[in-house]
């Protein structure tokens, strides 16, 4: 069975997208934007944007946002750096969100406070000033349970394994605006976060929960921004994009009349990008070692999971020669560097790379700030090419 690894998009309306395509010219090759244009085959999203629904997994590609104008979301670029980092492999994006919606509110899930209503959901209107019919308390909350199931039920129809690997969340705009919204920003939060683990355990237990930041037009952005990163800083799940640091501009588009309340398109790509670079180390196989070595190569592994002594008779005569060490065959049992169970002596007690990782509690080293001039890592990667491609 195939795994599909989803990515929830959700928020308000810069993760709906408000940006113009026709901004980008210029600032990307002409190539890109015609893949951009043309979508990505290997990445597919299935969106409720604002008053667009895709009713199913399409391409990823400009206008998966709203309906009647040529603009994107953040999709683009997480589908752009995702392909560049791995190549043909596919993704899945669900994306659910709507502008002017807050996280008190709208957003607002089941253990998040009384006012939570369990029947809310979407009721379009043609109203420019009221295009969700004023819906209750909880109805972005419920949008995307119900379109996470769908997309799921989907994926396991046409044989997938799915899992959900990351929640990239862009919301914050108009809560910051609201005093009692700011306030309870970190609570509501912390409710949606555990509620969707409660709702869909088993196919999120390791996701990545990533906040992105607001840009400091809204009336609280400073403590807005404070309670995210605090946040995110306490939990070893979750992840902080610092919008304003990362220069991320609302000022400049359009020309002469600026929507200072919604990203720039090259702003826009670069959000989506940034959601993606957080991901970094999600997508590598189970089996692959701190070290970025895949131990379903290693004889010690595979002589465990086949419980073959000749190949453990075998092993240990090797790795005693080479270590001008007494190793045994009943050490040779091994059930991979980051699994638990069975480990070699050596993975156990001597690997020094795999107890660095261990101590600064990483996924793998390609989550180190020191990666690159690692002399340790580079000790393995400069022997095996693949190890380093495992670790992007």
């Amino acid at each position: 069975m195939k795994k599909a690894d989803i990515i929830i998009l959700a928020g308000q309306s810069n993760a709906v997208g408000c940006s113009e395509v026709r901004y980008l010219s210029g600032c990307f090759p002409e190539e890109k934007l015609r893949k951009w244009r043309d979508g990505f085959d290997n990445i597919k999203i299935n969106y409720f944007s604002h008053d667009k629904k895709s009713g199913g997994f399409v391409k990823t590609s400009f206008n998966c946002s709203v309906k009647n104008e040529d603009t994107f979301g953040p999709e683009v670029g997480i589908a752009d750096l995702l392909d560049e980092t791995y190549p043909g492999r596919e993704f899945f994006i669900v994306k659910c969100a709507f502008g002017g919606v807050t996280l008190l509110r709208d957003f607002l899930p089941p253990s998040g406070g009384d006012a939570y209503d369990p029947e809310a959901f979407a009721e379009l209107t043609d109203k420019a000033d009221d295009p969700y019919g004023s819906s209750k308390p909880g109805w972005c909350y419920n949008e995307l349970v119900k379109i996470t199931e769908q997309s799921v039920a989907m994926l396991k129809e046409d044989g997938y394994l799915p899992k959900i690997r990351a929640f990239c969340w862009m919301q914050g705009e108009s809560d910051a605006n609201n005093e009692e919204a700011t306030q309870k920003y970190g609570r509501n939060y912390d409710a949606l976060k555990n509620d969707l683990k409660t709702r869909f355990a088993g196919l999120i237990d390791h996701c990545r929960f990533i906040d992105a930041g607001v840009s400091h037009v809204w009336e609280r952005y400073a403590r807005m921004n404070g309670i995210k990163q605090s946040y995110a800083s306490a939990r070893p799940d979750c992840v902080f994009i610092d919008t304003i640091a990362e220069g991320l501009d609302t000022m400049k588009e359009p020309y002469g009349e600026p929507d200072i309340g919604h990203y720039d398109a090259g702003s826009e790509i670069k959000l989506g990008r940034l959601f993606a670079e957080k991901m970094k180390g999600l997508f590598i196989k189970n089996n692959v070692a701190y070290c970025g070595l895949d131990c379903e190569n290693c004889d010690a592994y595979i002589a465990a999971q086949n419980d073959d002594n000749e190949l453990r008779i075998k092993t240990a005569k090797l790795w005693s020669e080479l270590n001008g060490a007494d190793i045994t065959p009943d050490m040779i049992n091994c059930d991979g560097c980051r699994a638990n169970g069975r480990k070699t002596v050596f993975c156990e007690s001597i690997c020094r790379i795999r107890r660095c990782a261990k101590e600064k509690k990483i996924g793998t080293c390609g989550e180190c700030e020191n990666a690159k001039t690692c002399e340790k890592l580079a000790l393995i990667t400069k022997n095996d090419p693949e190890a380093l491609q495992n670790l992007l």
